[in-house]
């Protein structure tokens, strides 16, 4: 047990370590691009490098691309490359208000929530057009869901990290019948209410591809809040989350 403790300490002393060495390389901008029944869609592109991976980020219901702001931050600061997408349904976060929903509501377009679905292929594409590496997709709630409904059918993304996904779309689909078919990794982070339902929701993951994280008891919210400074075990999910993305890249 010890050894073990011993390895994560190393892995998370490592992980920070190298996003304290790359700190000063963030530039970010806004950028626009269209989804497939031309909404036009706001993101915020955090730059790091040009040929480091793009990790996708998609916020939950009611919210915006600014859930993401201090996330991608600290993932550009570990070498990757990041888009946080305005998806047509939401509100704001903060200080930050969903334009991508502004303009769904002023249009003709579907803007319910499963239609995000087309807001994240098309993030898919655009990500494609900046790099040719592979993606990395993390979703906070219903977005975690579709991320997952999307992983399933595409081949070009190399992990999904789920924070609070849930059965949102059924009848549509229902996630647990497209975990026995994932053959990359799944991050899986909840809090202490959600843990059984996600341990269920994922059983059949293979256990090669499963990482789901064990709340702590003095964990609150759920999605991003779990990263947020306000939860008193923000810590905890940080160090899972470093760790998940080491083992993607241990060298």
């Amino acid at each position: 047990m010890l050894l073990k403790y011993s390895l994560l300490a190393i892995i998370l002393l490592t992980s920070l370590s190298m996003e304290k060495s790359f700190g000063q390389i963030v530039r970010k901008s806004k950028i626009e691009f269209y989804s497939s029944d031309s909404l036009l869609l706001t993101a915020d592109h955090y730059f790091s490098k040009k040929g480091n991976q793009y990790i996708l980020f998609f916020h939950s219901e009611n919210s915006s691309r600014g859930e993401f702001d201090n996330i991608a931050n600290r993932f550009t600061k570990m070498r990757y490359n990041c888009l946080a997408v305005d998806l047509r349904t939401g509100n704001k976060y903060g200080y930050i208000k969903n334009e991508s929903a502004e303009r769904a509501s002023r249009s003709n377009v579907k803007n319910s929530l499963i239609s995000g679905e087309k807001d994240i292929l098309a993030a898919i594409e655009f990500a494609q057009s900046l790099s040719n590496k592979n993606l990395i997709l993390f979703g906070s709630s219903s977005s975690a869901s579709l991320s997952l409904k999307i992983a399933a059918e595409i081949n070009n993304i190399d992990a999904v990290m789920a924070l609070s996904p849930g059965e949102y779309f059924k009848p549509e689909f229902a996630v647990q019948n497209l975990i026995p078919d994932f053959n990359i990794p799944i991050f899986v982070a909840g809090n202490k209410i959600e843990e059984p339902y996600l341990n269920d929701m994922f059983f059949e993951l293979k256990e090669e591809y499963k990482s789901i994280v064990d709340p702590a008891d003095n964990s609150e919210g759920r999605g991003t809040e779990l990263l947020s400074q306000n939860n008193p075990a923000n810590n905890e999910y940080w160090m899972a989350v470093l760790i998940f993305i080491k083992s993607l890249n241990p060298n």
